[in-house]
């Protein structure tokens, strides 16, 4: 005699119990309801989970902060030094010049690449800086001692006039005028 089989009645899930007692149409926003729910649980869990990792990670703060800023700050500059050192060795083996005598000659070398490359700069933007060479000195000369002498005497002027305003209400004035509307 075959055994009946057993009843999957248990695998069903008893949120679709709900959804059969709810009036016809609700159950869309009910759903929507419980999406939000676990929306909003799953992000307080994860901002507990982030204090909990802030509460940890506090002792170690500060350098993490002091290795950030120095990673970021320092490994182009090393990277940039390796690559020039790296350059200039390179350029003495090749012309096979030894080395006290290119460490000797090092700033002469730093100095004619670096009029080098400021004159390569300076032939593509010569108008740009031509410009701002004319009007930065201009706009200065016009704004900070033109106007700027008219703008002091006028913001002295202004708390000149303040200054004799505030000086009328002295404490014999006041007095007199609280006690003539007190009378």
């Amino acid at each position: 005699m075959a055994s009946p089989l057993p009843s999957r009645e248990f695998l069903r899930s008893k949120f679709d119990n709900v959804f059969q007692i709810l009036p016809e149409g609700h159950d869309k926003a009910l759903k929507q309801a419980f999406y939000s729910t676990a929306a909003t649980l799953f992000v307080v869990l994860a901002c507990c989970a982030a204090v909990a990792v802030y509460h940890i990670l506090l002792p170690f703060v500060r350098p993490l902060m002091w290795a950030l800023l120095c990673g970021t700050v320092l490994f182009p500059l090393k990277y940039r030094l390796v690559s020039s050192s790296r350059q200039w060795l390179g350029g003495l083996r090749k012309s096979s010049t030894p080395l006290l005598l290119g460490t000797i000659l090092l700033p002469v070398t730093v100095a004619d690449a670096a009029v080098t490359r400021a004159g390569s700069v300076l032939q593509v933007y010569i108008i740009p800086v031509a410009i701002m060479g004319i009007v930065l000195p201009a706009l200065y000369l016009l704004f900070f001692v033109w106007l700027g002498q008219a703008f002091l005497d006028t913001v002295l002027a202004v708390f000149s006039c303040l200054d004799s305003a505030v000086g009328y209400f002295r404490a014999f004035w006041v007095r007199f005028i609280f006690f003539a509307v007190v009378i």
